[in-house]
């Protein structure tokens, strides 16, 4: 039995340059989604006709006039990622796609060169309902004349290490922070 892709799409609500809007469009379309879902949180026209040459995506100012449709907009980019979710799942559902992965702008799902994420997708139990791609944040010093090696920082798995980990390294704030990442 041969299986078929699954259509995955991408949804980011994206406040960043033009550059990086770009960047981030053509990592996803190279890794095989099949929409992008882009809700710019500060309209940026370059960007946004650049990107509406390709019939795969999808982008939406959210502007003045865009939250007011919707009767407010939400104070925390948290809540405007949740709003503009909802709003892509529906766009999801009319394009039949399968799965649908939230990312921010800076955060690029890496996978081997051989390898097929819609075939990746696939695979999954049929009663699965979430993936999830565990973090790696890239440390850059803030200095533009860094040259040095990259580096990244992963979480240690399984949960109970990565606690041990933070309770070590943060004795004060070790048991709020996951590895030592705030916001995963």
């Amino acid at each position: 039995m041969s299986l078929e892709p699954h259509r995955w799409a991408v949804v980011s609500t994206i406040k960043a340059p033009t550059k990086d809007i770009l960047n981030f469009a053509a990592h996803y379309l190279h890794l095989g989604a099949t929409h992008l879902y882009l809700f710019l949180d500060f309209p940026d026209p370059d960007a946004k006709e650049n990107l509406e040459q390709h019939p795969n995506i999808r982008v939406t100012n959210t502007g003045p006039n865009y939250w007011q449709a919707r009767g407010r907009r939400p104070q925390t980019v948290e809540r405007r990622q949740i709003e503009n979710i909802k709003t892509a799942i529906e766009f999801a559902r009319g394009d039949h796609i399968s799965w649908l992965g939230h990312f921010d702008h800076d955060e690029f799902l890496h996978v081997p060169s051989h390898a097929n994420v819609g075939m990746r997708l696939a695979r999954l139990d049929g009663d699965v309902m979430c993936a999830r791609a565990l973090p790696v944040e890239y440390l850059v010093p803030d200095d533009p004349n860094y040259t040095g090696p990259d580096q990244f920082k992963r979480l240690a798995t399984p949960f109970a290490r990565r606690r041990q980990i933070s309770m070590r390294a943060y004795p004060e704030f070790g048991a709020k922070v996951s590895g030592g990442f705030l916001s995963h």
